[in-house]
């Protein structure tokens, strides 16, 4: 397999998609992974003390298995 500088290759039954959203100063700093059927959802967070809302609530959502209610 052959990859290419900024390319993301997703599995079988999955789309994704890299692009520039300004995290970073050059290249591609966000990723999007779609399935295209239905998939159980997972996340690896930090441990760290203070955390960003959004770490707060992934965590929140995943434990209550709520991201589609």
């Amino acid at each position: 397999m052959n990859l290419l500088k900024d390319t993301i290759l997703p599995p079988s039954g999955f789309k994704a998609a890299g692009f520039k959203s300004g995290i970073k100063k050059s290249g591609l700093d966000t990723a999007v992974i779609f399935s295209e059927v239905p998939a159980v959802a997972a996340g690896t967070f930090t441990t760290n003390t203070v955390k960003a809302f959004c770490v707060q609530r992934n965590t929140a959502l995943l434990a209550t298995n709520s991201f589609f209610r």
